[in-house]
């Protein structure tokens, strides 16, 4: 289900983030309880924690802030249109969470696998691989000319911070939110719409499969890859 973009702000800072622009609050659950230990992120690798009130505050909001929490689904922030010291509530991860199964292995369809992940993939696919020295990738073309988008992955040390870019969030008009639970990991799973098209983000710290500017088309394709996740080969 598509949901208007969210626009919230958000007291305990513990890392900097780049401008002078602070802003402060409190995060609590659907029933009002303070969160304590919610990760803030301001810049990709530099975030704050809430403390047993559930409150944090971070020196500079930067252009978006993410929020997560195990368990919980992750909320993303437009900067620009905080006003500060605000309320900011994170639903349990519910009957969203996708419960990332293990692989049947006595099916047939063709998979490939990546990162401890297996993706089911249409037989005309192109699946087509990257190797450096700290990490691995992959792209799955679709469609050509001005329709033409790609699914890409990418694992490894720093490879990504777990969320989408700003501009992606900046510039949708829309998107929705969920996480994906892996025993006792999540990985924020994020989507939304903008002029140049549809995009899509899966992942955490170090690992990430997402695409943007993807037609209608183009994204129920690579919908279809990435919903038949499961882990194994």
């Amino acid at each position: 289900m598509w949901l208007a973009i969210l626009l919230l702000g958000s007291y305990a800072s513990l890392m900097t983030c780049a401008g002078q622009v602070p802003i402060s609050g409190t995060v609590r659950t659907a029933t009002g309880k303070p969160l304590a230990g919610v990760q803030v992120f301001c810049v990709r690798d530099r975030y704050t924690e809430t403390d047993d009130q559930g409150r944090f505050r971070l020196p500079d909001r930067g252009k978006v802030i993410f929020l997560r929490h195990f368990g919980y689904r992750p909320v993303v922030l437009i900067s620009s249109k905080l006003t500060d010291a605000l309320e900011i509530v994170m639903e349990d991860a519910g009957p969203t969470e996708f419960q990332v199964p293990s692989c049947d292995r006595s099916d047939s369809i063709k998979r490939f696998t990546f990162a401890g992940f297996s993706f089911a993939v249409p037989k005309h696919s192109t699946i087509t691989r990257g190797r450096d020295i700290d990490y691995t990738s992959f792209s799955i073309k679709w469609g050509s000319g001005n329709k033409e988008s790609f699914l890409a992955g990418i694992y490894g040390p720093m490879a990504t911070h777990g969320f989408p870019f700003d501009d992606w969030i900046i510039s949708s008009s829309e998107f929705s939110s969920r996480s994906w639970r892996i025993g006792e990991q999540d990985l924020v799973d994020i989507r939304g719409r903008s002029q140049a098209g549809l995009w899509r983000y899966v992942g955490s710290y170090g690992f990430s499969i997402s695409y943007e500017k993807a037609s209608s088309e183009g994204a129920a394709f690579f919908d279809d890859i990435i919903d038949s996740a499961c882990l194994g080969s």
